[in-house]
Order: C-alpha cells, then structure tokens, then sequence
C-alpha cells in the first residue's frame, strides 16, 4: 500500500516531466530511459 505523501511525490514528478518535455524534449529523452519516459507522459495513467 501506498501512503499519500508518496503517491503525490510520484504524481508532481511526472507532472513536473510533461512540463519539462513540453519545453524541452531533447532534456527529457537524455535524462530518461524511454520506458519510464512513455510512462511519465502516458495521457491517461490508470491512477
């Protein structure tokens, strides 16, 4: 189970990585693996 405070620390990152790759998508690409990439910028995570 996970608490709130991880959950919400997990869901501002991978806001904070759309946001990041909506300006700069060659930073996101070189500081990500292209799987957690994709699942940071899913558009519609199932949490």
């Amino acid at each position: 189970m996970v608490d709130e405070a991880t959950f919400e620390n997990f869901a501002n990152t991978a806001r904070t990585v759309r946001e990041t790759d909506d300006a700069h998508p060659e930073q996101t690409s070189a500081a990500y693996d292209e799987d957690l990439l994709a699942r940071a910028l899913d558009p519609a995570p199932e949490w």
